[in-house]
């Protein structure tokens, strides 16, 4: 399903809805919340200022960009670790 609705805002990018369900099966799968938010972002770049579905849409991107936000963190944390790991382990003298 990912890849059809990629293929589908690939040719037609101003199609709200394949951004829209191409969001929903992201977060569905649950491994990339940045790009559910940015595919969010993009509908309501797209819809007007009073579609019907607006609110919803804003709701869903607001929590999609805190999953974002808080992945982001994560990620940023465990390589500020590895990086202090890598940098303990290299300071300690070696065994022969």
């Amino acid at each position: 399903a990912i890849r059809f609705y990629e293929d589908t805002v690939r040719i037609r990018p101003e199609y709200p809805s394949a951004h829209y369900n191409l969001a929903q099966v992201l977060k569905a799968k649950g491994d990339n919340p940045t790009r559910v938010a940015v595919e969010l972002q993009t509908v309501l770049n797209i819809i007007g200022p009073n579609d019907s579905n607006r609110d919803r849409i804003q709701k869903e991107y607001d929590e999609a960009k805190i999953k974002a936000d808080e992945a982001i963190k994560k990620a940023q944390e465990a390589a500020k670790n590895q990086q202090t790991l890598q940098s303990t382990q290299s300071a300690q003298p070696q065994a022969r």
